[in-house]
């Protein structure tokens, strides 16, 4: 964002940066996600996409083992 616009920083420099951000992430459904937490920077919104995956992660581990303990029974 500093190469692309150069010079003082205003408000609608965080909205593209944010926008630019939701763009990048390629996933429609991720993106909603974030977007109904309504952050108003780029960084609200990298912190919201990490505590997502974070949750994500956790919900794939519990679902493996849930199918590895079920599968062992």
């Amino acid at each position: 964002m500093t190469l692309a616009y150069p010079g003082k920083k205003c408000t609608l420099y965080k909205h593209i940066a944010r926008d630019a951000f939701f763009g990048a992430l390629g996933d429609s459904e991720f993106e909603l996600k974030i977007r109904e937490r309504k952050p108003a920077t780029m960084d609200d919104a990298v912190r919201v996409a990490q505590r997502f995956e974070m949750f994500r992660q956790v919900a794939d581990t519990s679902s493996v083992r849930h199918k590895f303990n079920s599968q062992v029974f």
